[in-house]
């Protein structure tokens, strides 16, 4: 397996966990990655504008998952 390849199936795999995991959150109504203290603290005029702002619409928050993509060093060779 090339480098690359390696970069992409752990992109493919991160991608997949962290869309289960919102996924299961929204059923839930959970805010696991804590979207409502990240608007209090980097978005306080849209965090204001909420009716609710202890439970904002966890169920309508759409998520955009953009993993980084370096690889900066290996031990061992790759096979």
């Amino acid at each position: 397996m090339t480098v690359e390849e390696i970069k992409r199936e752990l992109e493919d795999m991160l991608k997949q966990e962290v869309t289960i995991t919102m996924n299961k959150a929204k059923e839930l109504g959970a805010d696991v990655f804590q979207v409502r203290d990240y608007l209090y603290r980097f978005h306080p005029e849209r965090w204001k504008k909420s009716d609710n702002k202890d439970q904002p619409e966890i169920q309508e928050i759409e998520v955009t998952i953009n993993p980084l993509k370096s690889i900066n060093k290996t031990q061992k060779e790759l096979h």
